[in-house]
């Protein structure tokens, strides 16, 4: 099947990103180790057949990394379910303290109303002077809250732990170039 330019650049691009059927990266790989590619392609049919060889090569792989990395794994669900139980605690106690102070100020600036509400004016100003004092602590409570920004930050990346898989995958084609290497500037030596 002939691809024009452009349908090579959107696989490529859909590879590069991670989002490319096993199919289309049999498309590519043949494109690019059975054709006859374009010039500006260069780079990717080196990548394509550098990949070939790396794939074709022999890496002796350690016994125990399937359990090395489950525990790995296992430590840092560890770490995120505990930050997660300080967060909501965090949060609980925060919601807490601030309905708490509402409360206290409602209950303990409680007047007349039927007095204050026969002057529209006075009514007012009570009532801004009581918001405005509501706010103050509402912005005294919630300033610690501005730190969990940067918690939900932390955490994110954990939630992304299904592309480890494809992270082991790359590490081990860098494993593979790594050997490759070694083996070169042993050789090198030699010579």
């Amino acid at each position: 099947m002939a691809m024009n330019t452009n349908e090579i650049k959107t696989l490529l691009q859909k590879y590069y990103d991670g989002w490319s059927t096993p199919e289309e990266e049999l498309l590519l790989e043949s494109y690019f180790l059975n054709g006859r590619p374009d010039r500006e392609f260069a780079a990717d049919e080196q990548y394509f057949r550098d990949m070939k060889e790396i794939r074709l090569a022999e890496i002796p792989v350690p016994e125990d990394l399937e359990q090395s990395v489950l525990n790995r794994l296992e430590s840092i669900q560890g770490q995120s379910a505990g930050s997660s139980h300080r967060l909501l605690y965090l949060v609980m106690s925060s919601a807490a303290s601030v309905l708490i102070l509402i409360s206290s100020i409602l209950f303990l600036n409680r007047r007349d109303l039927v007095n204050e509400l026969s002057d529209p004016q006075l009514a007012y100003s009570e009532s801004l002077s009581a918001l405005e004092k509501v706010s103050g602590y509402l912005n005294q409570g919630t300033s610690g809250l501005s730190d969990l920004s940067a918690l939900s930050d932390a955490v994110e990346p954990l939630k992304k732990l299904n592309s480890i898989h494809r992270a082991t995958q790359e590490l081990s084609v860098l494993s593979k170039l790594g050997n490759a290497l070694t083996a070169t500037h042993e050789f090198a030596k030699e010579k």
